[in-house]
């Protein structure tokens, strides 16, 4: 058993002490209803969630996206219902404590996805619900977003 524990750790993620610690996760609770409002009235996007046939507590968002024939319906991410927290909780494996998903389904995780499929830019995502706070919470959200922002940038070059 100690072997195969030995051999867990090395397939554990970047911050997986971080990201499955429900006390610093677990803040800034919002309705998916008024999150979904917020997308719409505030971002203009046009959109709707479908709830899951997991009984999860999670529904997928669709938003209306450009295409070269006017626009569809595109898959973008999961949503907690009827409650989000701002941050994704990671779920661990209580034998091997290696991740097997999430827990809690946050929604800077949907804007994260929102602002990387295009459907809303960074700045509009931010007025819309706010900048995150600059935390050891925050620093993956802001590597993936900082990494998106540059790798677009050297795409433009």
């Amino acid at each position: 058993m100690r072997n195969l524990l030995a051999e867990c750790r090395a397939y554990q993620v970047d911050d997986q002490a971080t990201l499955s610690d429900p006390a610093g996760r677990r803040v800034n609770i919002m309705p998916a209803a008024v999150f979904m409002r917020k997308l719409r009235n505030e971002g203009g996007l046009t959109c709707f969630s479908h709830d899951s046939q997991l009984r999860d507590g999670s529904a997928s968002l669709f938003v209306l996206m450009p295409t070269k024939n006017g626009g569809e319906f595109q898959p973008m991410c999961s949503l907690q219902v009827p409650l989000m927290w701002e941050w994704s909780l990671l779920r661990l494996d209580p034998k091997t404590n290696l991740p097997t998903g999430f827990r809690d389904i946050g929604w800077r995780s949907a804007v994260r996805c929102l602002i990387m499929s295009d459907a809303l830019t960074e700045e509009r995502a931010h007025e819309i619900f706010g900048k995150p706070r600059i935390s050891m919470i925050s620093r993956g959200y802001r590597r993936m977003l900082f990494d998106h922002h540059n790798l677009r940038r050297q795409n433009a070059a």
